[in-house]
């Protein structure tokens, strides 16, 4: 082939417009492999999954707590009383027995009696309101990594120009919701 046909040989090939093939990669997807004659990925675009917010209201349950209380009661001889007073207070489980009342007699004195009674007290719940924030995760794949979002959308990525030699296999992580897509 002589210098003229060369140069008419390159002009020619030159003057062919590439055709490119799109390819978009799923979370199914988990390598590509470069094609014979693929040296040069133009376009590389990619997300990783979409983070969210999400708000919380709620209430605790109500607690009960158990106290057993001994009271005392005096009568004095003369018809005068003192009382009822709360002479100990000692937290218990709901189940604990009552003690039997007990008696003391000073003759001519005074009586007094000491009584046993359960006292259960309820305490509300507490409110509980506020958001929780959730990242998504990342995408990775031919070198790069396009992020989740932190909370929010995940940003697409894009990548220009990525230089590839044929037969070279890229791992990808690809999550829900994510994706990449390729030129070439």
């Amino acid at each position: 082939m002589g210098a003229t046909e060369q140069m008419l040989f390159m002009m020619l090939a030159l003057s062919r417009k590439r055709e490119y093939v799109t390819k978009t990669f799923t979370p199914a997807d988990t390598s590509w492999t470069v094609p014979a004659g693929v040296i040069l990925l133009p376009s590389i675009v990619g997300k990783g999954s979409d983070g969210y917010i999400t708000a919380y209201d709620y209430t605790d349950p109500p607690t009960t707590t158990y106290t057993m209380d001994k009271v005392r009661m005096i009568y004095y001889a003369d018809g005068s009383s003192y009382g009822p007073t709360l002479m100990e207070q000692v937290p218990c489980q709901a189940t604990t027995p009552i003690p039997p009342d007990e008696t003391v007699v000073i003759p001519g004195q005074r009586t007094t009696y000491y009584s046993y009674f359960r006292t259960a007290t309820t305490t509300p719940g507490q409110r509980h309101t506020g958001y929780d924030s959730y990242n998504g995760v990342n995408t990775t794949g031919f070198g790069y990594t396009f992020p989740g979002g932190g909370g929010v959308a995940a940003s697409v990525g894009t990548y220009a120009n990525k230089e590839v030699v044929p037969g070279t296999v890229f791992p990808l992580s690809i999550p829900s919701g994510g994706y990449i897509t390729i030129t070439y």
